[in-house]
């Protein structure tokens, strides 16, 4: 008889124990995570419509026609892209869209400041630099430090205050693509 009691005083010890845990992690998440994205579905939240493009410039040796001249442009389409919290150095994810054929994506967010990452972006730094130097002949590469900054840029700045419309242009270079630390040094078309 002496033991049941033993044990159900230790059993009901540990039950407040865990109780007392489970609470103070709450309160401690609570408190520092002023904006909870996925545990408060009365958050008010803003509809963000947007257009992802890449931008060609023309690169061709003979005159381009007019409507050539300023390059043109065409949609990413189907291609994932993640929302992290602008301050977020750990690149968490709040909410991700996969731009559609015709490179439109639309996506709730709760009025914040965000940044916008492709998916390239959010891999682990060794993997995103692999395949991104130059081919050693005619597309030299400036090196690791620019494939880090590039890395670490945000793709869009994006600060949600209310319903709105926007842009996202990836801006491609002639022969090496929209690769900021690539530098092209071979010959150009007549």
């Amino acid at each position: 008889m002496l033991n049941i009691m033993i044990f159900k005083k230790q059993v009901f010890t540990f039950s407040i124990f865990i109780l007392i845990n489970i609470f103070t992690v709450g309160c401690f998440i609570q408190k520092n995570d002023t904006r909870n994205y996925s545990l408060d579905p009365k958050q008010e939240k803003i509809t963000i419509q947007g257009l992802v493009q890449i931008h060609f410039p023309y690169c061709g040796g003979a005159s381009p026609p007019p409507e050539l001249e300023q390059g043109r442009f065409s949609p990413t389409a189907n291609s994932s892209f993640f929302i992290v919290i602008k301050e977020d150095s750990s690149r968490t994810p709040v909410d991700s869209f996969i731009t559609d054929k015709k490179g439109y994506f639309e996506i709730k967010l709760i009025p914040d400041e965000y940044s916008i990452f492709s998916a390239d972006k959010m891999r682990p730094f060794s993997d995103f630099i692999e395949n991104k130097g130059g081919d050693g002949n005619y597309i030299l590469s400036r090196g690791t430090d620019c494939l880090k900054e590039w890395y670490n840029t945000p793709d869009y700045a994006l600060n949600a205050k209310q319903d709105t419309m926007i842009n996202i242009i990836f801006y491609s270079r002639c022969y090496t693509g929209i690769n900021p630390c690539l530098i092209y040094n071979g010959p150009y078309p007549p």
